[in-house]
């Protein structure tokens, strides 16, 4: 009967119930203006196709490493150059560059990209650095000799097709530092 009010006609509660769509009264704060509102799975369809997309975007991503120790300069900021990626989950949004060794976005949107470097032993009072696309220093500190020195930073960015992903260190021992295959790596993720 309730639903016979809401909409007036035994016709239309029957196309309802035959439809087998979950329909709910929902009636404003002064108890007027009663209206219907789609609870099952076709409600809002765009936007749940939406978030299915980005949920199924989220899984995808790649990876990025070096096959070979990379020597860095003394007081020189220096390009990562990448050697090797492998994509997971269907990844389709970034490749590298064959000119560069930089990573080249193919799709425009959001991304999360993460990045680790694995310096070689430091001696004491070396500072060394960790840059991203924009020349800004993510990460800048003066590690304790005697092991590996590790640099790990996270961030998003809103990226365009073609951008390049360039990731550059340096560090200040006097002499040539390698940053090792073992640990140095970029992993990228579009989030949108």
């Amino acid at each position: 009967m309730e639903l016979e009010k809401i909409l007036g006609t035994n016709t239309v509660k029957e196309n309802l119930m035959v439809s087998g769509r979950n329909f709910t009264k929902i009636e404003n704060e002064s108890g007027g203006n009663v209206e219907l509102h789609n609870l099952d799975e076709t409600a809002h369809p765009d936007i749940r196709q939406q978030i299915n997309s980005l949920i199924a975007d989220s899984k995808k991503y790649a990876k990025f490493s070096i096959s070979a120790n990379q020597s860095i300069p003394h007081s020189t900021t220096t390009q990562v150059v990448w050697s090797n990626k492998v994509s997971y989950n269907g990844e389709d949004f970034c490749e590298i560059d064959a000119e560069t060794g930089q990573i080249k976005i193919t799709k425009e949107g959001m991304y999360e990209i993460n990045c680790g470097i694995v310096f070689a032993t430091l001696a004491t009072g070396t500072q060394v650095g960790l840059r991203n696309i924009w020349t800004d220093y993510l990460q800048t500190f003066m590690p304790a000799s005697g092991s590996p020195t590790y640099l790990y930073n996270s961030y998003f960015k809103y990226c365009t097709v073609g951008t390049l992903l360039n990731l550059r260190v340096s560090q200040t021992q006097g002499t040539a530092v390698d940053i090792s295959p073992s640990g140095t790596g970029c992993s990228v993720r579009k989030v949108g």
